[in-house]
């Protein structure tokens, strides 16, 4: 009788032992991982010798499906990864001790076989799971802005604004904004005034589309006296990126003919007012009023000139007379507007 009552209580004892401990270790590898079907919870627990914990899933329809963690208890950091039958991670999320529930989720195959797992740092982690459907939560934005590269156009992209689920890697296209491919200018030409020239600055994109300008900021170099103007557009980094930018120029004012005088026979003398943001003057006189090019003739003085005398003309003769100036740009001569015209009768 004691032995049959000792034989009893070892077996008892045996029992319990499987029941406590075996059951997580059996269902610690893919081999022996625990099935869970739709919308079932199922009692996890991740001892500290495997730190992992197995469930299979194989879905009847195609979709988005999640695992849940609910009633998490721990104290370190917790990985949940849905695996396919050859072991690729489709999704991983990872949850700290107080971080409370946490979702894993992914789009999965009808009829394939997936295994959610729960992986630890080494620290005891249970908690309760359950699969059910995924619902997206597009909550997290992300932004890649088009780019421009002055320097090589290969090195030019496009770029998009994504608001992507928090669970999964399912996203949506808010934008999509192609790089920037174009800037022009809508006046080439001012006239010196000596105030800084701005102009109206148009930036398109590679299918022609007009970027708004508050994409960008604008300034200007060498914008006030004679010669080129450089605009600049400097993307602000949100949705474009990079820099472009474009010309203009600012040609001399016109010029002030002070004069027009016969001082001696057959001579006449031009006298003009000194600009000094020029590099020289063009002269032209004329027995034609309206200086037809065969009774024309033209002269080229320097920038320390303000008068020029003319010899060697015909007597009794009405000569017409206008002066313009000139800006060298890049070595060539840039004119402005002709002055206004003069006459006088030589003697």
């Amino acid at each position: 009788m004691k032995k049959f009552l000792s034989f009893l209580l070892s077996v008892i004892m045996l029992v319990s032992c499987i029941s406590i401990f075996p059951f997580s270790a059996m269902a610690n590898t893919k081999k022996t991982a625990a099935d869970i079907s739709l919308n079932q919870t199922v009692s996890t627990y991740v001892d500290s010798v495997t730190r992992e914990y197995w469930l299979k899933f194989e879905p009847a329809y195609s979709g988005f499906y999640e695992f849940v963690c609910t009633s998490p208890v721990y104290s370190g950091m917790v990985l949940g990864s849905i695996f396919d039958a050859s072991e690729e991670v489709l999704m991983m999320t990872a949850s700290t001790a107080g971080s409370g529930d946490f979702i894993t989720a992914a789009e999965l195959n009808a009829g394939d076989t997936y295994y959610f797992v729960l992986e630890t740092d080494g620290t005891v982690y249970s908690s309760s799971v359950t699969v059910r459907p995924h619902y997206h939560l597009f909550n997290q934005a992300e932004n890649y802005p088009a780019i421009y590269d002055a320097n090589d156009s290969s090195n030019n992209t496009d770029g998009a604004s994504y608001v992507y689920c928090a669970y999964c890697s399912e996203y949506l296209t808010n934008a999509i904004y192609y790089a920037p491919a174009k800037i022009s200018v809508k006046t080439k030409k001012f006239t010196y005034t000596g105030k800084a020239k701005t102009n109206t600055v148009t930036v398109t994109d590679r299918l022609g589309n007009v970027i708004p300008s508050t994409e960008y900021k604008v300034t200007y170099k060498n914008n006030t006296k004679p010669g080129t103007a450089t605009v600049y557009v400097t993307f602000n980094n949100v949705n474009y990126s990079g820099s472009m930018k474009a010309t203009f120029l600012i040609i001399p004012k016109k010029v002030t003919l002070s004069s027009v005088k016969s001082p001696k026979k057959k001579q006449l003398k031009i006298t003009w007012k000194k600009d000094t943001t020029v590099s020289g003057y063009q002269l032209q006189y004329s027995t034609s009023k309206k200086f037809y090019k065969s009774k024309t003739k033209t002269v080229t003085v320097s920038k320390k000139s303000t008068s020029k005398t003319i010899s060697k003309l015909k007597s009794n003769k009405k000569y017409y007379v206008r002066v313009r100036s000139y800006k060298t740009i890049n070595g060539k001569k840039v004119y402005g507007s002709w002055s206004s015209v003069k006459s006088v009768k030589v003697k």
